[in-house]
């Protein structure tokens, strides 16, 4: 059996934030205290008040053995859970969609995306990078993914919602319709602290609160969005990755998508057709606590 981690997480470390500082300093600085970058004036992480994101202490495997701190320590995590092939989503660079002058969310998202090819060009294919592009802008946001799919990135990150419009916004087609062109699946991943829309977790400043509550209603609403918006009717070709919230909430939530349809719905792409044709899901590798670092799902 073939085991892949299609969630995996990256730790960027301080090369990606060192770049990012010197090429837009105007945009990113450090936190006085350290534990933050504070990028357009907001922190990220921003690990207080509702919706609190992950804080630094926690974010991070100490548990021995565990290294994190490049490609070889993360294949030589991957050899002891016996994972043959790890996905990697970022972490700083999870900001990407939430950046919010053009330019610059342009131009990170492309620093980003070169970054995460050369760290896993070493693996020999074991370690497959994600993309960020900044949906919020526009065009250049498929001028980016299709630059990623040059680089050898095997997906592109979006967001659950944007800031104002959700995934079946009409303004997004042009999107969906370059990433099938493109045979560029997309992975939905939410990401508490880092500015992304709130769903629910703005009752909770609690991060264990936030988590718990963020992820399947984000993938919840992305998947509402998709599935009755008719992003899949009008692109029946898109491929879409629901993550970071485990399997449980899918079979009560696809019957619940399809009772609506037949009882309210439009449209042709039923709950039950999109789950078999156009949608992925990744459940969770059980494995004791003490061990799990920011590569352990699968």
């Amino acid at each position: 059996m073939r085991i892949i981690d299609a969630d995996g997480h990256v730790a960027e470390g301080a090369s990606l934030a060192v770049e990012a500082m010197q090429r837009w300093p105007e945009h990113i600085t450090p936190r006085a205290d350290g534990r933050a970058l504070v990028i357009e004036g907001r922190n990220y992480p921003e690990a207080d008040g509702p919706g609190a994101g992950c804080p630094r202490e926690h974010g991070l495997s100490t548990a021995d053995g565990i290294d994190y701190s490049s490609a070889e320590g993360v294949l030589g995590d991957a050899d002891r859970d016996q994972i043959d092939t790890m996905v990697l989503y970022p972490s700083l660079g999870l900001c990407a969609p939430t950046l919010e002058d053009p330019e610059f969310a342009a131009g990170f998202a492309r620093l980003y995306n070169q970054w995460i090819a050369d760290y896993c060009a070493t693996s020999n294919g074991r370690l497959r990078g994600i993309a960020v592009t900044p949906i919020e802008h526009g065009d250049v946001a498929i001028d980016v993914m299709r630059e990623a799919k040059d680089l050898g990135l095997v997906a592109t990150h979006i967001p659950p919602a944007l800031k104002t419009r959700n995934l079946d916004h009409p303004d997004l087609d042009r999107f969906y319709a370059a990433a099938v062109e493109l045979d560029m699946p997309l992975g939905i991943h939410g990401a508490p602290g880092m500015h992304l829309p709130k769903v629910g977790v703005d009752r909770f400043t609690n991060y264990i609160q936030v988590h718990c509550i963020s992820f399947p209603f984000d993938q919840m609403t992305a998947m509402t969005a998709l599935i009755s918006g008719g992003v899949f009717d009008r692109h029946p070709g898109l491929r879409v990755a629901f993550l970071e919230a485990g399997v449980g909430w899918v079979p009560f939530f696809i019957d619940r998508l399809h009772e609506h349809f037949e009882k309210r719905g439009t449209g042709s792409r039923t709950a039950g057709g999109a789950i078999r044709r156009n949608i992925s899901m990744a459940g969770t590798y059980g494995r004791p606590a003490s061990r799990r670092s920011p590569s352990c799902r699968v």
